[in-house]
């Protein structure tokens, strides 16, 4: 039981880490669409996010 309960923690952790890692990553190609410098594939390859993604943000980003 106590093994079971140690996994489950490990797993909400690596949870919890992961989607901290996607929001950095998110905001990290935000910042770069802002920039202009990099083409959507660019930013896609270095932040590791889906082209679909990049190309979702940067429409987002257009129409405020």
């Amino acid at each position: 039981m106590l093994q079971s309960i140690k996994e489950v923690g490990i797993e909400e952790g690596l949870e919890i880490g992961l989607e901290r890692l996607e929001q950095t990553q998110i905001q990290i190609a935000k910042s770069l669409l802002q920039t202009g410098k990099l083409t959507q594939k660019e930013i896609a390859m270095i932040t590791g996010l889906k082209p679909t993604e990049i190309r979702k943000m940067a429409k987002a980003l257009k129409n405020r």
